[in-house]
């Protein structure tokens, strides 16, 4: 168990099925043609009561996005959502003027398809994003801000009663297999 928690030791908390599916990856090289990217971060109410009110989900590869906000944050109206993409296109715009030529070849935000769904709760927030998050099937989930947005994703979750494992884990694992572990790194 010390050793679980040295910084300097690597890999021992791993899984065997986890290390059975690396051992497996290895044994077949080029199994895996397309390594796919996403991220996921949240924005949550500094209110005090420390709902999540905006969740966003961007699917690299296909280069698209999902803004999922939470109507009662917004008090969405008439034209709501073609605010919030003129605001989108608005930000866009300044952000590209400060990137150097690289960034803006790699960047090119025209070819990016962008979504804002608006969600009634904070509940259906997280599970919309969840979802899609899932029907893309990412190799690859980075998190903005990990530390923060992990635990408080597991935190609302618990408040609304959403069992953590059914977020995390992909619907198509069988519910006795789903599990989920977080460990920060500063625990280790």
């Amino acid at each position: 168990r010390m050793l679980l928690s040295d910084p300097r030791v690597f890999g021992v908390d791993i899984d065997v099925p986890i290390r059975l599916k690396l051992d497996y990856m290895n044994a077949t090289p080029g199994l895996i043609k397309n390594l796919t990217i996403g991220a996921y971060d949240l924005e949550t109410s500094v209110l005090g009561d420390n709902e999540i009110y905006c969740s966003s989900f961007v699917d690299w590869d296909r280069k698209k996005a999902w803004c999922h906000v939470n109507a009662r944050w917004f008090q969405p109206g008439p034209g709501s959502e073609e605010r919030m993409v003129k605001m989108f296109h608005e930000k866009k715009a300044e952000a590209f003027k400060q990137m150097n030529d690289k960034a803006k070849k790699a960047f090119d935000y025209d070819k990016w398809e962008v979504h804002f769904v608006m969600c009634q709760t904070e509940k259906e927030l997280i599970l919309r994003t969840w979802q899609k998050i899932h029907e893309s099937k990412v190799l690859f989930l980075g998190i903005w801000n990990s530390t923060f947005d992990i635990p408080k994703t597991i935190e609302r979750c618990m408040f609304l009663q959403i069992d953590p494992k059914q977020i995390f884990c992909h619907p198509n694992v069988p519910d006795k297999w789903k599990y989920y572990k977080y460990m920060p790194d500063n625990k280790r």
